[in-house]
């Protein structure tokens, strides 16, 4: 979710060095020069505190659902029988294509259906939407609001997080110099576009437990010319506190446990054994993990491609059959009724719920 997040780690630039000495005496050795950290992909903290607000009012208890190798949420998710619309603002023609692309094998592995394009030409949002242009909603915003990040599913077209005039998803920098891991990072995006949570905020998985939170004892706080912290002189490291807390993430503690702990048990999560292959899951550092040698979380790669898992949850998720597509439907169907079941929900919440169940029935009929 989340500079989303999240979960997930988005390789940024190192500083190449270069030079020579112009003496006739040897060479002296050169300290290598800091390389920059990995951002770590999140929500900003605004939408941060929009969801933290949302959550208290529908948490309403845990449901045990089986059959998924995946993170998923019952009631966010769309409904297979229909297509998601998908608009931008920014990016080149060139650019928008190369993201249609890399969302393909979600489309190919399912019924999903995503359509980027209205007339012929991409569709396009502007922040003086008064109605929701599309389903998801991209932008490359820089700053506050930067970083990678997605709704997941339905949260982009529920009011109390994302309006109509405000991004669903976000690319930082992809109109600047697009990454080459630029593929595995909207296959992630498009994952949490479907429903999909981060493998490593599984409920039933234990990353929590495997991450360093905590510098080492009697850690001296040290900067390199990035202002990153790094070891000390005595070799001991910081933790994830306070990496995460400097740049480049820049974040706070909230943030950093909205991105990186576990989801609480809702009403409808669905989730089974972590799938460390999982698309959902991004390569975190060794150094995040108290032994990364034994940590059941930890990947010694990034995943960038779908995994078996993923292919099998989405086309559970999205059936391509129809009898099954209406099961599925049905699922959500009684999700979205034990959610209105529970009393604290404010008018606005319990509107976008039962408007979400009236489209599901009606379209049963």
């Amino acid at each position: 979710m989340i500079k989303e997040l999240g979960a997930a780690l988005i390789l940024a630039a190192t500083l190449a060095i270069s030079g020579c000495n112009k003496s006739n005496s040897p060479a002296s050795p050169q300290k290598p020069a800091p390389v920059r950290q990995r951002w770590l992909e999140g929500y900003p903290s605004r939408l941060i505190k929009a969801h933290n607000d949302y959550a208290t009012k529908i948490r309403t208890g845990r449901r045990s659902l089986t059959g998924f190798e995946s993170v998923i949420s019952t009631t966010r998710t769309w409904d297979p029988r229909k297509t998601i619309t998908v608009a931008f603002q920014g990016g080149t023609p060139e650019l928008r294509s190369q993201i249609v692309d890399a969302v393909t094998p979600w489309m190919q592995a399912s019924a999903a259906k995503f359509d980027f394009k209205s007339g012929g030409v991409f569709r396009e949002w502007t922040n003086s939407d008064t109605a929701y242009t599309a389903h998801v909603r991209i932008a490359f915003l820089a700053g506050e609001n930067g970083g990678y990040w997605s709704a997941v599913g339905r949260d982009s077209v529920n009011p109390p997080l994302f309006k109509p005039n405000e991004p669903s998803m976000n690319f930082e920098g992809f109109t600047d110099s697009l990454p080459s891991d630029y593929k595995a990072v909207v296959l992630h995006e498009f994952g949490h576009a479907l429903g999909f949570e981060h493998e490593h905020q599984n409920p039933n998985a234990n990353c929590e437990a495997e991450f360093r939170w905590q510098d080492d004892p009697g850690y001296a706080q040290t900067q390199d010319s990035y202002k990153q912290f790094i070891p000390d002189s005595s070799g001991r490291r910081p933790g994830i506190y306070t990496r995460l807390e400097g740049p480049l993430n820049n974040w706070s503690q909230d943030q950093i446990d909205f991105n990186l702990r576990k989801l609480a048990f809702q009403a409808d999560l669905l989730s089974t054994a972590i799938d460390k292959n999982s698309i959902m899951l991004y390569h975190f550092d060794p150094w995040m993990y108290v032994d990364p040698n034994t940590a059941k979380c930890y990947t010694p790669q990034e995943n960038t491609i779908l995994s078996q898992g993923d292919t099998e949850a989405v086309a559970k998720e999205y059936p391509q059959d129809t009898v099954v597509a209406k099961a599925t439907v049905n699922v959500q169907k009684n999700a979205l009724r034990q959610m209105l079941d529970n009393p604290g929900l404010t008018a606005d919440i319990r509107s976008h719920y039962s408007k979400q169940l009236h489209s599901l029935v009606q379209l049963g009929k």
